[in-house]
């Protein structure tokens, strides 16, 4: 709920205030949300159908079903009760140390953009009131009846065999005639489940019709009282910023209660946060003003100069009820980004919005798919349009309407980004963000909390002297079931449809875009390498050294041509010995220690010579066993000739290859012969 680590970043732009401190023209504005919140979960555990003990699941046993059904009623309608009653009177416990005018503002339905939120916190109260054993089959009490009834008779045994005095000490023995031990674990066992069904009775929480039921029963009693309430279409931050915007350009100051931090990105002008409701003491809490907040830097956290849109930037970063944070982006983090993005960069070319967005994802995004970015940056952009531009109700005017209504009023920092650009100048594309704009009947009449504004429905009014629901707010729901509902639902499925066709186009543009880069990435080291080679045929001395090395190879093939037609004559002994001794220019000599080096330095001369061919001709790293023993005892001198070889001329095998080294000495076909690798 809110922005995370907000409040304690800001404390230094906070100042204690009492409520009574304030002026009797400041028009008060409370966020009741908080209220119901916790009346709804601090006295949930009405709702449960028993204290845990075993006498009362012994109680529940001998009921009838009619009998169970009537007495949840029963507790659902005490817990409802109770609930509102909690709700009111910190209502005007409020009223009474306020001097000024009061308005309470209530939480309509939820804007698009919060729906996953919402989702993933109804799964979280469900999963805890599966927990709860709130309704017992009839065979596990009557089971735990049973088993209540031993205990008692086996109770009473241990006390009528018990011994009342001892003859060997001379002091009376009292006999346990509760069986203490027995009990006493049934009691833990109790108490556990207890406390386990509260805990998780708390946070479950009241069910949507719980809280409609309580939603109304507060409703009619502030028009009973005739006290000052709105009931926002969506979020009540949202509704709470534009009521204090406009007393703000009335010249009138007002003070937002609240407990909720997403009022700071939204802009409410000066909040109270923390309230102390101590009974019996006068109620203050710490006042934040919006102007204190953008004027110095707060522990690491500077908004100076920041204007309201680079304030809901960093929020939505960190993370809010519209977007997750990406991992390791905190609100100081964030904060961080968007100064970078909106001061500190060349914005000549770009945005600072899409500066922004790609700090986000480089940082904190790179584990992210190419279509998971997109995503990111589609949700932000969602996120900040509902911040700047959600759907409010003017109560002047008697209808909802989009606050700061774009494009006239689209920050410019924002609209030099394209994409917002054009998401805020769509009025379809935005209603799929901040919410359809019903008609002024049907939003009249949730803003006067005839209807809920989650399902449309109208309220049954049950408290006396409460004014009946009247006529025309029947005909703005009925209006809404036959007309409007069905075309907002309409326009959705096209927009959806047009979007999934948008997004198989930017997935295509993006596979046909990585193919592109790869190919002029190959292209590129290609020119560079035609453009070396044709540089270095201009060099007398590396054509003296191709010149050479064809030479070599002309050589090589004569000897190989020999010593075949010597083979075929017969003479093949004599020709390997002479094959040998004119290619010893081209080997190792020997060094003449036979096998005397020891094992430890063999190895070294091994690493040595894996590491050479792993550098200038990685294909013969693995066989450098095999020219070890080939030219074993001579171990030393092979290395060195090794060292040699590569080492001559290093720069122009570079160029002539176009490889990391020169291509190699000793050919695969040629290894027991020790030739040199062809250029």
């Amino acid at each position: 709920m809110g922005i995370a680590n907000l409040i304690p970043k800001l404390r230094k732009a906070m100042t204690s205030r009492r409520l009574d401190s304030f002026s009797a023209s400041t028009k008060v504005l409370i966020d009741v949300s908080l209220f119901i919140h916790t009346a709804v979960h601090g006295l949930a555990d009405l709702l449960l159908a028993s204290s845990g003990s075993n006498f009362d699941r012994f109680v529940l046993s001998q009921m009838t079903k009619d009998d169970l059904k009537s007495q949840t009623n029963e507790r659902e309608e005490k817990f409802i009760s109770e609930c509102g009653k909690s709700v009111i009177d910190k209502i005007l416990e409020i009223v009474q140390q306020v001097k000024g005018d009061v308005m309470i503002v209530f939480d309509g339905t939820s804007p698009p953009m919060k729906v996953e939120t919402v989702r993933r916190r109804k799964r979280i109260m469900a999963e805890a009131k599966s927990k709860v054993d709130t309704q017992v089959s009839f065979e596990d009490l009557k089971s735990d009846a049973n088993a209540t009834t031993t205990t008692t008779t086996a109770t009473t045994a241990t006390i009528a065999t018990a011994t009342t005095t001892t003859t060997t000490t001379g002091k009376f023995n009292f006999p346990d005639p509760f069986n203490t031990k027995l009990l006493t674990n049934s009691v833990h066992a109790n108490s556990d489940k207890m406390s386990s069904d509260f805990k998780n009775t708390r946070k479950a929480g009241a069910s949507s019709e719980h809280h409609s039921k309580i939603l109304a029963y507060i409703l009619d009693h502030l028009k009973s009282n005739q006290m000052a309430f709105t009931v926002a279409p969506y979020e009540a931050d949202a509704q709470l910023t534009f009521l204090s915007k406009t007393f703000q350009q009335l010249n009138v100051p007002s003070l937002v209660i609240t407990e909720d931090s997403d009022t700071i990105p939204y802009g409410v002008r000066t909040t109270l946060f923390k309230l102390n409701c101590k009974q019996g003491t006068a109620f203050h809490g710490e006042v934040l003003k919006y102007r204190d907040v953008t004027a110095q830097d707060h522990e690491k956290l500077d908004w100076s100069q920041f204007t309201e849109s680079m304030v809901a930037c960093a929020c939505i970063g960190s993370g809010c009820d519209y977007l997750g944070n990406l991992p390791g982006c905190g609100i100081v983090t964030s904060t961080q980004h968007v100064r970078k993005a909106f001061f500190e960069s060349d914005l000549t070319e770009t945005s600072a919005l899409e500066v922004l967005l790609d700090l986000f994802i480089s940082n904190h995004g790179r584990h992210l798919t190419g279509k998971e970015q997109r995503e990111y940056k589609r949700n932000f952009i969602e996120a900040l349009a509902l911040f700047r531009h959600p759907v409010v109700y003017d109560l002047a005017a008697g209808k909802s309407t989009i606050f700061n209504p774009p494009p006239n009023n689209c920050d410019k920092e924002l609209a030099s980004y394209e994409p917002y650009r054009n998401l805020v100048g769509d009025a379809d594309a935005l209603e799929d963000v901040c919410g359809v704009v019903w008609s002024e009947e049907l939003c009249r009449a949730i803003s006067q909390g005839y209807v809920d504004p989650h399902t449309k429905d109208v309220y049954e009014c049950s408290t006396e002297g409460v004014e009946k629901t009247p006529e025309w707010v029947y005909k703005a729901v009925n209006h809404y079931n036959e007309v409007e509902a069905g075309a907002a639902e309409a326009r959705k499925a096209e927009r959806q449809k047009k979007r999934g066709a948008m997004e198989l186009d930017e997935e295509k543009k993006e596979e046909a875009l990585s193919i592109q880069a790869a190919e002029e990435a190959v292209q590129d080291a290609e020119n560079k390498r035609k453009l070396a080679l044709s540089a270095a045929e201009n060099d007398e001395e590396f054509q003296a050294i191709k010149r050479r090395k064809k030479e070599e190879k002309k050589e090589r093939k004569r000897r190989k041509s020999e010593e075949k037609e010597r083979r075929k004559s017969g003479d093949g002994d004599s020709a390997t010995a002479t094959t040998k001794g004119e290619d010893s220019e081209n080997s190792p000599p020997d060094d003449g220690k036979g096998n005397g080096i020891s094992p430890a330095k063999i190895a070294e001369i091994k690493e040595e010579l894996k590491r050479l061919y792993q550098i200038y001709e990685p294909s013969k790293a693995n066989k450098v066993n095999n020219l070890l023993k080939k030219y074993k005892g001579n171990e030393i001198s092979l290395l060195e000739w090794v060292k040699e070889k590569y080492k001559d001329n290093e720069e122009k095998y570079n160029l002539m290859t176009g490889k990391e080294g020169p291509v190699g000495i000793l050919a695969e076909d040629d290894k027991k012969a020790g030739e040199e690798v062809e250029i």
